[in-house]
């Protein structure tokens, strides 16, 4: 089960652990809580969001994906809370075991090579629930660009980055991502 722990302070005295928890069990959707132990378990909570870029402490993977919540809330979309809430909190759930502890920070995992990313995080939630084809196509397209470089293992084509990126909501996502990564992390 789920503990609360202090990671980093969030708003009115909220952790953001205790916020993605609870936005996450607010959906009612079955498999969600076992997904938070597997979470749990693996070290979502605690790992970081990359190895240099952001987020790259204890946490960081945590602070991340509720900072593009954030983000990404505050966008005009006509969208179920469902799909805002998993697309958002869900969408680096790859990044769980993807760094190794060193020294002088973090490196990447080589037991994770070829995992991919985005692709990596569909097929993780959906060994616990069944994403809906928009919920795919936006946590598939966060990446934007980063998607198709070459050392990234790339996850599409450019033709298929090009159409994804038309689509509002994927190109909302990433923006969130991309604002949160570049300007709020840390």
């Amino acid at each position: 089960m789920i503990q609360e722990e202090d990671i980093k302070p969030h708003g009115e005295g909220l952790t953001n652990k205790t916020i993605f928890v609870q936005e996450l069990q607010a959906l009612e959707q079955d498999g969600i809580n076992k997904l938070l132990e597997w979470l749990q378990i693996e070290g979502f909570f605690k790992a970081p969001a990359s190895t240099r870029f952001h987020g790259s402490y204890t946490g960081g993977l945590l602070d991340h994906s509720v900072n593009v919540f954030n983000e990404f809330m505050k966008m005009p979309l006509k969208l179920p809370r469902r799909t805002k809430v998993i697309t958002t909190l869900l969408h680096d759930v790859c990044k769980t075991n993807s760094y190794i502890k060193t020294e002088t920070g973090y490196k990447f995992n080589p037991d994770m090579k070829g995992k991919g990313h985005a692709l990596f995080s569909i097929e993780i939630i959906e060994k616990f629930f069944v994403l809906t084809k928009q919920e795919i196509e936006m946590i598939k397209f966060h990446m934007g660009w980063y998607g198709i470089i070459p050392w990234m293992n790339p996850e599409y084509k450019m033709g298929d980055l090009l159409k994804g990126m038309n689509i509002k909501e994927v190109k909302a996502l990433h923006l969130a991502d991309e604002y949160a990564t570049q300007f709020i992390d840390k």
